[in-house]
C-alpha cells in the first residue's frame, strides 16, 4: 500500500522521509507521521513495515499500536513475562509504533517504551512512529517520551485534496484491478452527489474511505456482471449520505481504543474510576451524535438505566470544563467520528 499513497503539496515530504528511513538515514530516526484520523498514517506506517521486510529480508521487525504495547506490557508485568517482551521488541532491525498517542493515561507502558527505545537507538534499529499530533506538544506523554520522539524527523500529513485523490482512486484502482472509467473516477474523487451542490462527504474522502470505495466498488461489479459508472458511484455516495451517524459500536471502538482499554471493559460492570471516566465520554457522544435514545444507550452501555446515562453525560460536560484532559479527549474523538462517517464498517474495530 505504501506506492500508492499521495500527497498535496505538503505532503511533499513523505517520499524524502520514507527513502531516509529505509536507506537508514539517521536524521529521519525515528521518523514520525503525525496527522488527523483519515491522512493515512496507518497505510504508510503498513506499508513501510512491507516494504523494510522486502528489501531487508532476515531482518525481524515488531509492530503493534500505543494501545497494544500498554496491554502487553501490562500482562507482562502481570505474568511475569516482562524479559520476553524486552526480548522480542529490542532485537528487531525496525518497529512501528502506530497511534502512540494512546499511550496516554499509561505512564508505565511509556516509561518503558522509552526504555525499549533507547535499546533499539544503541543497537541502530529504525523506528516509526505515527500519532495525531505533534509528540512534542502532546502533555499526556511523559516528557522522555517527547523529547525523545522529537529527536528524529517529524513529517505532518494532510487529508488529499482534489488532485491528489484523482490520482490516488487511478493507483489504488490499478492495486485492486478495478476498472473505473475516467467519469466515474472524477465523481468518487470528489465525493459530490448529482445536484447536492459543495458536498460534506467531499471533506471526508479520506484515504481509507477512498480504498475502502474502490474496493466496494470492485465487489460490485464482480457481484453484479455489469461496468462500473456514474450511477453506481452515485449510489455509493448516497449510501454513505444517508448513514452518516456513527454507531454505537462504532463509538465504543473509538472511545475504549482511545483510553487504551477493551470495549469489553467500557460496557462492563467496572467502577474504576478511569474506566467510568471513559464511559462517560463514550455515552455523551453516543447521545449527541447518534439516533438512540437514553434507554438504547444505557442497555449497550452495560443494561444501564435512562437516568445513569443522562448522570454520566453531564457529568462529562462539567468534566469538559474543568479537565482539559476530558475536553481534548471529546474534541478529538468527535472529530475522528466524523472523520469516519459512513466508513464504520471499514476500519476492523
Amino acid at each position: 500500500m505504501l506506492r500508492e499513497y499521495v500527497g498535496d503539496d505538503d505532503n511533499r515530504q513523505v517520499e524524502f522521509a520514507v527513502r531516509g528511513l529505509l536507506t537508514g538515514e539517521r536524521t529521519c530516526n525515528p521518523l514520525v507521521f503525525r496527522g488527523p484520523s483519515g491522512t493515512g498514517k496507518t497505510l504508510l506506517a503498513q506499508g513501510l513495515a512491507q516494504r523494510w521486510r522486502a528489501e531487508h529480508p532476515g531482518d525481524p521487525v515488531f509492530t503493534t499500536s500505543g494501545s497494544e504495547f500498554a496491554r502487553r506490557y501490562a500482562s507482562a508485568v502481570d505474568t511475569d513475562g516482562l524479559a520476553a517482551l524486552r526480548a522480542r521488541t529490542r532485537a528487531v532491525a525496525f518497529l512501528v509504533l502506530d497511534d502512540a498517542h494512546l499511550l496516554r493515561h499509561k505512564r508505565s507502558a511509556q516509561e518503558e517504551f522509552v526504555r525499549t527505545f533507547d535499546a533499539l537507538m544503541d543497537r541502530g534499529a529504525m523506528m516509526l512512529v505515527t500519532a495525531s499530533q505533534a509528540a512534542v506538544r502532546d502533555d499526556d506523554l511523559i516528557p522522555p517520551l517527547r523529547s525523545r520522539l522529537a529527536g528524529g524527523l517529524s513529517v505532518e500529513l494532510c487529508v488529499p485534496g482534489m488532485e491528489a485523490r484523482r490520482v490516488l482512486v487511478r493507483r489504488l484502482a490499478a492495486l485492486h484491478d478495478v476498472a473505473i472509467p475516467e467519469a466515474a473516477l472524477e465523481l468518487l474523487a470528489s465525493g459530490q452527489a448529482r445536484g447536492a451542490g459543495p458536498s460534506r462527504n467531499a471533506t471526508a474522502m479520506t484515504v481509507p474511505r477512498l480504498n475502502h470505495a474502490v474496493m466496494q466498488l470492485g465487489h460490485l461489479a464482480r457481484v453484479t456482471h455489469r461496468p462500473i459508472d456514474e450511477e453506481a458511484v452515485l449510489g455509493l455516495l448516497a449510501d454513505w449520505e444517508a448513514d452518516r451517524r456513527p454507531t454505537l459500536r462504532s463509538i465504543a471502538a473509538k472511545v475504549s481504543r482511545y483510553f487504551s482499554m477493551s470495549a469489553e471493559q467500557l460496557r462492563g460492570p467496572s467502577q474504576r474510576h478511569n474506566i467510568v471516566r471513559a464511559r462517560g465520554v463514550a455515552m455523551l457522544l453516543a447521545w449527541d451524535l447518534t439516533n438512540n435514545s437514553l434507554e438504547r444507550v444505557g442497555d449497550y452501555f452495560g443494561s444501564r438505566d435512562h437516568t445513569t446515562v443522562l448522570h454520566a453525560c453531564r457529568r462529562t460536560k462539567s468534566l469538559q470544563q474543568s479537565d482539559p484532559a476530558i475536553s481534548k479527549a471529546v474534541d478529538e474523538l468527535r472529530r475522528q467520528l466524523h472523520g469516519d462517517l459512513g466508513t464504520q464498517n471499514v476500519q476492523h474495530e
